[in-house]
């Protein structure tokens, strides 16, 4: 109870009163909601040296079988936790047939104090392609957002791959999209953000835990590696490398470069978001226009670019449509092909 001071008006009194009671009840439920919250199951990242600095990979469970690899490669915020569920699921759909990874941008998971660039995300995923993958085996790439960026330089550059599945690309003219001007926005906030991060870091790491908890699953649902992958995030230094990143993106990624796609036409599937405000459906039309024949396709209307926090078993099933069929070298007797199903693609 708020003590009555003198002269102040009883309705007045009782209005505080009434205030003062409802925010500590608040806070005290607020509370007991974090607490009896499910013990969280954290995604096991396995630590990998790029670019001179820790990045962190999850591998998938089927990792030690002689298939075809399939390397995910983030969009930004780049922790490799998001896509952990989403990782899985397409191995399943592939009936292991494909193993696979994700590989996180280097300075966001970890956080590293040192800023990372458009051309440092490029050339730290070459160097994992090159030095951590089996040498001879098949490698696709599938890319997300920013990552479908990385996977065409990724090309462009000489280095061998089976193909690339772009999902929801990212890959011109970034800072005309919808979702540019809200993130201008954020941008001129950016410090007062990253000091955000700080105030939360120093919270006693239960508490920090729980609170991030609670909110990420009020727009992921119970998804334990999407609150993983913001814990993961939640540093001052992996919110400036983020924000450091968006602005180089909108520096780079202009003008699109339709050369690298004709050269590559056969070992590319786009996918586009039907209501996308980073790829809009104008770029899917100017894609088909300037690249006839291109494997283009476009999603259903109920899967957002952040696929991962809702979607993930959909983008897997198209994900593994796409990675089919296995190269001829490794279908044995344990690969399960439908020698019946069509795999020629063809527009959504």
């Amino acid at each position: 109870m708020i003590p009555m001071m003198e002269g102040l008006d009883e309705s007045l009194y009782a209005f505080f009163n009434a205030a003062f009671i409802a925010i500590v009840g608040a806070t005290v439920i607020f509370i007991l909601i974090l607490f009896k919250q499910r013990k969280l199951r954290v995604t096991e990242f396995t630590e990998e040296i790029l670019e001179g600095e820790p990045v962190n990979v999850i591998y998938s469970s089927n990792w030690e079988e002689d298939v075809p690899v399939f390397v995910v490669l983030p969009g930004n915020p780049g922790g490799a936790g998001f896509y952990a569920e989403f990782l899985e699921m397409v191995c399943q759909e592939t009936k292991d047939t494909y193993r696979g990874c994700v590989v996180s941008h280097v300075g966001h998971s970890p956080p590293v104090s040192t800023q990372f660039g458009v051309e440092d995300q490029i050339t730290s995923k070459i160097e994992f392609i090159k030095e951590k993958l089996p040498a001879d085996t098949p490698v696709t790439l599938v890319g997300h957002s920013f990552g479908c960026y990385i996977a065409l330089q990724i090309m462009d550059r000489g280095i061998d791959i089976e193909r690339s599945i772009l999902l929801f690309p990212m890959i011109q003219d970034m800072a005309k999209t919808e979702k540019a001007k809200s993130l201008y926005t954020m941008l001129l906030f950016r410090q007062g953000l990253v000091f955000l991060s700080y105030v939360i870091t120093i919270l006693p790491s239960k508490l920090r835990g729980k609170i991030i908890q609670f909110y990420t699953e009020l727009i992921a649902q119970k998804q334990d590696h999407i609150t993983s992958a913001v814990c993961e995030l939640i540093d001052p230094s992996s919110i400036d490398n983020i924000f450091s990143l968006a602005e180089n993106e909108l520096e780079v990624i202009k003008d699109m470069d339709y050369e690298i796609v004709k050269r590559f036409k056969d070992r590319l599937v786009f996918y586009y978001g039907m209501f996308d405000l980073w790829g809009p459906l104008e770029f899917y039309r100017e894609m088909k226009k300037h690249v006839p024949g291109i494997n283009a396709h476009i999603a259903d209307d109920d899967i957002l670019h952040t696929f991962m926090f809702h979607s993930a078993k959909k983008v897997a099933v198209k994900t593994a449509e796409f990675l089919a069929p296995v190269p001829a070298e490794y279908q044995h007797d344990n690969l399960i092909l439908d020698e019946d199903e069509n795999y020629d693609f063809c527009d959504d």
